[in-house]
């Protein structure tokens, strides 16, 4: 599915990675901005500046930090900002118009992380740094990142060639796009998953914020006459709800009746994801043996 671009690149581009500019939490995103229909001309235009600047490192290779490693990271930062927070909008505000963006890069996000950390050039010069002279003079934490850096990209198939490094690249790409799909179903089920109180008795100790949701949410669910001391109170089985009333619900068989709720999320049906789970493990273990 093709997510209509109707809007400029550069201007989306710009739009999602603009940080917001108040208070103690300036560095985050602003979320409000990332819309569907700017996603995908968005991330477009930085996967192909990325791809264009990791070219131009791997054909001038220099064994320094400044030069290796900064330009790396800086790059790193940009994709996981952008991208990252489109996959954390989804576990939190799910819409399938978002979904189908965030499905429509994200083949090439994967693509382009594989040859990242496949790079024979790139880790040849990461080990010219570790092993050279310079190393040394290196801040603690960047000798660290340098070493993790080289381990990582050892254990996603850097020595790898012919077929199984294609194999290996093609696990990676099933396993984003099964990691995905796991995600979606737990969000898509929190939509339709409820864990329903109708006597206040039961619901000492729960915050009046979180019960303060679950009326709403009787209202949105449709229930006639929804009132705040009678309730009733309809919970989402979701992270927030599940800490709240598992901390602080006075009542076990409350507390209870969340726990099995929260834990059972993804095997109903529909939500199945134990397929996807026995399909992962065979490929992890696969990219394992390669």
């Amino acid at each position: 599915m093709s997510v209509t671009q109707t809007i400029d690149a550069s201007a989306a581009l710009a739009t999602l990675e603009e940080s917001a500019a108040w208070g103690s939490i300036a560095h985050l995103p602003v979320w409000t901005a990332f819309e569907a229909e700017r996603v995908v001309p968005a991330a477009n235009l930085l996967l192909n500046e990325s791809e264009t600047e990791f070219s131009r490192i791997e054909a001038t290779i220099e064994p320094s930090w400044a030069g290796l490693m900064a330009p790396l990271e800086s790059m790193q930062i940009r994709l996981g900002r952008l991208l990252g927070s489109v996959g954390h909008l989804l576990s939190v505000k799910y819409s399938d118009e978002l979904q189908a963006a965030y499905d429509e890069v994200r083949p090439r996000y994967v693509a382009l992380s594989n040859r990242m950390s496949q790079s024979r050039a790139v880790y040849d010069g990461m080990v010219a740094i570790r092993d050279g002279a310079s190393f040394g003079t290196l801040e603690t934490a960047r000798q660290r990142v340098l070493t993790e850096s080289i381990r990582a990209m050892e254990r996603s198939g850097v020595h790898l060639s012919g077929e199984p490094k294609s194999r290996y690249e093609e696990i990676q790409q099933r396993l984003s796009s099964l990691g995905n799909d796991f995600q979606t179903n737990l969000v898509r089920e929190e939509k339709e998953a409820r864990v329903v109180v109708t006597d206040p008795a039961r619901l000492a100790g729960i915050p009046a914020p979180i019960l303060a949701l679950a009326l709403e949410t009787a209202r949105q669910d449709g229930v006639a006459g929804v009132d705040e001391s009678l309730g009733p109170w309809h919970f989402v089985v979701n992270g927030v709800n599940y800490q709240a009333i598992i901390q602080q619900a006075h009542e076990s068989a409350l507390r209870e009746q969340a726990y099995r709720a929260f834990k059972s999320r993804g095997t109903s049906r529909g939500f199945d994801n134990r397929p996807l789970l026995e399909e992962m493990l065979r490929l992890r273990q696969e990219k394992a043996q390669l």
